[in-house]
């Protein structure tokens, strides 16, 4: 799970996505089964927890919620460089037995969008599923499509903030297989 901390996201903003990700993460029922990352970024990411960490449910919202904000000093998002870092723990956990899904919350464009695909289909082709979500006006649809390989299903939109609510079972059910226990 990956967040836009850009000043592309106002802060109060921010923190709604954070309890968006905290519900979607207490989704996953079966903690033995599925692993959860979490990590923010303006430019470069910044782990919050790793997929190998060992955290209870409640740990692991204590700690998305309390995730920095880098908004105030960085005013543009690098998603690339998201999903770059997270290709890169995809090849040093290699983990083939158990789905391996990359999910974005941006609130607008990346400044490096050539980038995108490219990255994006690294993981693809490593067997990562790509979500994207968008919030609001300012995300350019092309861009999440290129996060998810143009897989159009698996880009979520949502009006505002407020809207995340409406997508959270939405994006449960699409990263959710039945390999996965929700």
């Amino acid at each position: 799970m990956v967040l836009d901390s850009s000043a592309g996201m106002k802060e109060e903003d921010f923190k709604k996505a954070k309890v968006f990700f905290a519900d979607f993460a207490d989704k996953f029922n079966s903690h033995k089964q599925n692993r959860l990352g979490f990590k923010v970024f303006a430019v470069q990411p910044q782990s919050i927890f790793e997929l190998t960490n060992i955290h209870s449910p409640s740990e692991m919202r204590k700690h998305i919620e309390t995730a920095p904000y880098f908004g105030k000093a960085q005013k543009d998002a690098y998603f690339h460089y998201a999903l770059l870092d997270s290709y890169s723990e995809h090849k040093r956990l290699n983990r083939s037995i158990v789905d391996q899904n990359f999910v974005l919350i941006t609130a607008g464009p990346s400044k490096e969008a050539s980038s995108i695909s490219a990255e994006a289909a690294k993981m693809i082709k490593a067997g990562v599923r790509n979500f994207a979500v968008g919030i609001g006006g300012k995300v350019v649809e092309s861009q999440l499509l290129a996060v998810t390989g143009n897989v159009e299903e698996n880009v979520l939109l949502a009006p505002d903030f407020d809207g995340l609510k409406g997508i959270l079972d939405n994006l449960t059910q699409l990263v959710c297989s039945d390999k996965v226990s929700c």
